[in-house]
């Protein structure tokens, strides 16, 4: 190669990176998406009025905790956000499913959208759902790893007073803490599943 091919290749080669790179500065990245998108989030949370959403009591139910925490029989907040052991809600999330819930009276089940975080911080998985699709349901759980609903609709699966001590012995509830303890430390598991997605979502599904 002559000194002069070499000198236009090394321009092209040069022209090429920059390029590249200029193409990768400019090109809206899902993290770059979403970090917008967490700023215009804020900034609209802080001028809405929560009033009617903080007038709903919520609390978050690990999967792993559900069953028994419906069939306590205890007293129930107005809104429950079950949640994957494993996963955590955003620091919004609770105020806006609060403001929802309040602003759509007539919604009783909410699903969202979901992500993985590596150790570094760094979202790197976004699953984004459909609206509601009742084939994709049943073929998939899409509700996935939180979803909330209204404690009135429990009526639905937990009719009258039933409580746990009607179906299973004390000593069986009593055992409860300890094996939801280990069922943190694993995947939830068939029985468990099948009384969240199968009984629980399902039947939620079909009244909405």
């Amino acid at each position: 190669m002559f000194p002069k091919d070499q000198i236009r290749q090394f321009l092209i080669e040069r022209a090429g990176k920059a390029y590249r790179r200029d193409l990768e500065e400019r090109r809206p990245s899902y993290e770059n998406w979403y970090r917008n998108h967490r700023a215009a989030l804020t900034a609209r949370l802080q001028e809405t009025d929560h009033s009617a959403g903080e007038a709903l009591r919520t609390e978050v139910v690990r999967y792993s905790h559900l069953k028994n925490y419906i069939l306590a029989g205890g007293s129930m907040p107005d809104i429950i956000i079950a949640c994957d052991d494993e996963g955590n809600l955003t620091d919004c999330a609770e105020t806006l499913i609060r403001d929802y819930f309040a602003s759509h009276p007539k919604i009783n089940l909410l699903y969202g959208d979901e992500d993985m975080i590596d150790e570094k911080g760094v979202l790197q998985d976004p699953w984004m759902k459909s609206d509601w699709a009742p084939d994709t349901f049943l073929s998939t759980f899409y509700f996935g790893s939180v979803f909330a609903f209204r404690s009135s609709e429990l009526l639905l699966i937990n009719p009258a007073a039933r409580t746990a001590a009607d179906i299973e012995p004390r000593a069986s509830i009593e055992a409860d803490t300890e094996e939801e303890t280990e069922a943190r430390a694993k995947d939830v598991d068939p029985a468990l599943a099948s009384f969240i997605y199968g009984t629980i979502c399902l039947k939620l599904a079909q009244a909405e």
